[in-house]
């Protein structure tokens, strides 16, 4: 046995006491707001949506937000937030523009808008519709 013993450690562990590592990993960091701007000014189309949400929320001139927006409504149409925060704004301008919200209205739109999807009013049994008032003169909601 003791031959056997220096044959293996001589021979055959040193080879097998090699050992190789092989170490994958990447580092992800979000953009700081300038860093994010800097990226706009070349090639807004880069952006993220989430990069668009940051650069939008830290501009403080209302007419570059507004575009800013737009271009993120552009890139992603499905963007709501952007779209919501856009019509708000509009809102608060005065120039309200219902295009912005009418991709998310979707089929409830649709079915508001056509006149046959209408539930008929209640009536008294007489066929005349149901008289509420709220007690102020005005109907009850």
């Amino acid at each position: 046995l003791t031959f056997y013993t220096r044959l293996i450690e001589g021979r055959y562990l040193p080879q097998l006491r090699k050992v190789g590592y092989v170490m994958n990993y990447s580092i992800f960091r979000q953009l700081t707001t300038d860093e994010i701007r800097e990226l706009y000014n070349k090639d807004y189309k880069q952006l993220s949506r989430f990069e668009f949400f940051k650069l939008y929320r830290s501009e403080t001139d209302q007419a570059k937000r507004e575009q800013i927006q737009r271009q993120a409504l552009e890139m992603y149409p499905s963007f709501m937030a952007a779209a919501n925060d856009l019509a708000s704004s509009l809102i608060n301008r005065r120039v309200p523009d219902a295009q912005v919200l009418r991709p998310f209205a979707g089929a409830m739109e649709e079915q508001q808008a056509d006149p046959s999807s209408r539930r008929p009013a209640a009536t008294a049994g007489d066929g005349q519709p149901f008289s509420h008032h709220n007690g102020n003169g005005g109907p009850s909601i």
